[in-house]
């Protein structure tokens, strides 16, 4: 289920006019569990698909490589559609705040050591030389 909700996620990314695909990811979106996976699933979708239109919003599309400025460059010019997004988007940030995750991540049991040498920090930070 959350990689069909990622693909459906992408495929609005490509087709934006039509947010009635995002509706259907955010209700999919509403409905995931366990928490753990839930909580990495709606982080995902945030962080690709929510999260790069609000930069190229504020910033410009020249650095904002996920989207499209011819897809959604007309789109910033209508006030309907930027603010049923931004219900979305809040939708999206709700789900992410009321996501139960209180379990540690067992880097062992996972097989896994992002940072190496029993670090936390992933990716490691180094000094500069």
């Amino acid at each position: 289920a959350a990689h069909r909700l990622l693909l459906l996620s992408f495929k609005w990314i490509k087709e934006p006019k039509y947010l009635q695909v995002l509706r259907y990811a955010i209700s999919s979106l509403e409905s995931l569990s366990p928490p753990p996976i839930a909580y990495a699933v709606r982080l995902e979708v945030w962080n690709s698909v929510i999260a790069p239109v609000y930069r190229a919003q504020l910033f410009g599309f020249s650095d904002v490589h996920e989207i499209k400025e011819d897809d959604f460059g007309p789109l910033f010019e209508s006030q309907e559609w930027k603010s049923e997004f931004g219900r979305m988007a809040l939708q999206i940030l709700t789900l992410l705040g009321n996501t139960p995750y209180t379990e540690e991540i067992d880097e062992d049991e996972l097989g896994i050591s992002p940072g190496g040498q029993g670090s936390k920090v992933w990716p490691p930070i180094e000094n500069d030389h």
